[in-house]
């Protein structure tokens, strides 16, 4: 994404089958891709996510640690349709709650 000219397609499947793992190395690594991937919020990809991890980011914006939750935490917002400023400020204010306001949305 950074160097479009490039035209290098990295595929998400990969990453999306990492992120059914229950190791959280491979959660975390693939998350982190993930984030990237859906910056730009290509609804294809967004669709992809919803209709295949859905339940694994919930899972993962929920843990105990922000920190570890909040890449879950970020792409289960962008599925949700929030732009970056409202998934920062409910993260701020309470997470979890803010995590069923997105559940909400995307059902």
């Amino acid at each position: 994404q950074k160097r479009p000219e490039l035209k290098i397609t990295i595929p998400p499947d990969p990453f999306i089958a990492m992120m059914n793992s229950i190791s959280w190395t491979d959660r975390n690594k693939s998350v982190m891709l993930l984030l990237t991937m859906s910056s730009q919020r290509a609804p294809k990809l967004l669709q992809q996510l919803k209709s295949t991890i859905l339940e694994s980011l919930v899972d993962m914006a929920k843990w105990k640690s922000e920190g570890q939750a909040m890449g879950g935490y970020m792409i289960l917002g962008r599925i949700a349709g929030w732009t970056d400023k409202e998934i920062f400020d409910g993260s701020k204010s309470d997470r979890l709650k803010a995590v069923d306001s997105m559940l909400k949305q995307i059902k």
